[in-house]
């Protein structure tokens, strides 16, 4: 009977993450409470990066879905400060360049010209997901749940 009780209370904990994003819809974080959530995936500490990734499913804005699947991927960068989208990567003469987009909204960075920036891929910091994929995974799954949409 006790592997039923520990599995019940892991179900338990799950069904309590997937409904928080339904009950505090209302509490929405603003974009630059999100932004500093998403640079937090970038803590040496993993229970910090865990943190950050549940409370970013809790947040229930969609746009994080696209957010966590490049994550997922291995395409957040650091770009000046900030979580960069680089989802493709090109190569100029042994050279890799990248065009980082918004984290959040996925649009492209500007430059001063207001054109669509361009980086070398070693002028940016690598995020990387390294043991999180099963909990990215849960935090898409509770954003994908509480879309309203």
């Amino acid at each position: 009977m006790l592997w039923h009780r520990e599995s019940l209370s892991s179900h338990m904990r799950f069904l309590l993450l997937l409904a928080l994003p339904l009950f505090s819809l209302a509490a929405r974080a603003s974009d630059d409470e999100l932004r500093a959530t998403m640079l937090e995936l970038t803590a040496k500490d993993a229970s910090k990066v865990k943190s950050a990734i549940e409370k970013l499913a809790r947040s229930g804005d969609s746009r994080l879905v696209s957010f966590f699947e490049n994550y997922s991927k291995d395409n957040l960068y650091i770009y000046e400060k900030q979580v960069v989208i680089c989802a493709e990567i090109e190569e100029v003469e042994e050279v890799k360049f990248t065009k980082p987009l918004e984290a959040l909204t996925g649009k492209p960075l500007l430059d001063a010209a207001g054109k669509g920036l361009r980086v070398k891929l070693d002028d940016l910091s690598e995020v990387s997901p390294g043991r999180n994929r099963p909990l990215i995974k849960d935090a898409l799954t509770v954003l994908r749940l509480s879309d309203r949409d």
